[in-house]
Parts: C-alpha cells; sequence; structure tokens
C-alpha cells in the first residue's frame, strides 16, 4: 500500500466509504472488515493483539 492516508473514523461511521484498492481498515468487528473487503479495501481483523496486526501491516506493505 503506497502511498497511504490515515482515517481514525467514528465507530458509527459507513467505513466502506474509504475501501478502495490502496485503503486499509484496522477494526475489531468482523463484519465491518468484510464488508471493506467486499467493496474493495484490504482489512485486518483486530483480536485485542497488537502485535499480530503490525506482522500483517509488514506483509501487506511489502507486498508486489
Amino acid at each position: 500500500i503506497n502511498p497511504m492516508c490515515i482515517y481514525f473514523v467514528d465507530k458509527n461511521a459507513d467505513k466502506i466509504h474509504f475501501a478502495e484498492k490502496t485503503a486499509l481498515l484496522i477494526d475489531d468487528y468482523g463484519k465491518n472488515v468484510e464488508r471493506f473487503i467486499q467493496a474493495g479495501g484490504q482489512a485486518i481483523k483486530f483480536n485485542n493483539n497488537a502485535k499480530e496486526v503490525v506482522e500483517k501491516i509488514q506483509l501487506i506493505t511489502t507486498e508486489d
């Protein structure tokens, strides 16, 4: 993902409005993650494990 913009979105916001090929959502609610991916973005489900999220971000940002 390059370039990357960071948005802090209210928990009640419809996050799929930000979905695009270069967008990455980090969310703890599975339905938000699924909908974001279906709308064309990339997403990581947060399970209270920051190390896991960082590792997934590193994988995503180093993909060709």
